[in-house]
């Protein structure tokens, strides 16, 4: 059984560089804004969800056309 490597050798192992190397975050401004618009539906939803749990009454409102 070998010895476990210390933290300074485990910096420079060619495995984690190579690995550190390869990992390149793309998050381009339209998926982040599509990351947000999703996580602001599933919170309103879960709202939704959490009020009726409450029983709370929801009813349609017709929409005025001018």
């Amino acid at each position: 059984m070998s010895e476990r490597l210390s933290a300074s050798a485990t910096l420079v192992h060619p495995w984690l560089i190579q690995s550190a190397l390869c990992t390149e975050l793309h998050v381009t401004k339209a998926k982040l804004k599509r990351y947000v618009i999703k996580k602001r539906w599933a919170k309103a939803v879960a709202a939704v969800i959490a009020l009726k749990r409450m029983g709370a009454k929801f009813e349609d409102i017709p929409e005025d056309k001018n």
